[in-house]
Parts: C-alpha cells; structure tokens; sequence
C-alpha cells in the first residue's frame, strides 16, 4: 500500500508501477530499504535511467538493505530503484503473512529539502 503523499501534486505515482516522477523542482533526500532473502545483493537509486551517484547500497546475507542519497530533480524526472547486483541475485524477501498477497517488504521514501 502507497503512503499518502503531500501535497498530493508533488508527485505521480501508481501502484504497482515502479516509476515515481517528481513534479516538483528542488533538492530531496530519497530514503530506501529492501529486506532481502539470504543472497548479497546491491540496489540503487536511478533518475531517468541514470544512475545517480552516491546511491549504491548493499548487504550480505538475509539483512535489509538500507540507502540514502540527496540529489536535485527537476520536474518531470522519473525515480527509480533497481537492482545493480552483478549476480543479478538480489530476491526481496516478502512477510511470511503477506505470503498470498502481492506484497514485499520494500519501501521508499522522498523528502524535499529545498
């Protein structure tokens, strides 16, 4: 289930898509966390298709992966997490009580700082 966002023009975003476009210029801190089965794996932040420096994080083992970057968007820019794993290995580890649901234990989080 989406957060609410607010105010609810700053950005687009429909589930269950994976694209999420900033409709508002500025500098803003995007917060992620993935909890991963038992491979390593790395995610990062992209923003229209590229990736954006500073936003690899990784974790070995069955750990929750946790990143944080600060970059600027301008309207209409398309934010996205992906796998960068080279094994291509990374497996979200979904809640045992979300097992029939289609749901995973990922969220992200953006803030506008200026």
């Amino acid at each position: 289930m989406a957060g609410e966002i607010n105010p609810p023009t700053s950005f687009t975003f429909t589930p269950p898509s994976s694209e999420i476009t900033v409709n508002v210029e500025g500098l803003y801190r995007i917060i992620y966390t993935a909890e991963k089965g038992t491979n390593n794996g790395a995610l990062q932040i992209y923003l229209d298709g590229n990736p954006v420096p500073g936003s690899t994080y990784t974790a070995p083992g069955n750990n929750e992966v946790i990143g944080i970057v600060d970059t600027l968007i301008d309207p209409g820019q398309v934010i996205t997490l992906r796998n960068v794993d080279t094994n291509n290995d990374f497996r979200v580890q979904r809640a045992a009580t979300f097992l029939n649901e289609n749901n995973v234990a990922a969220s992200i989080a953006i803030m506008r700082l200026s």
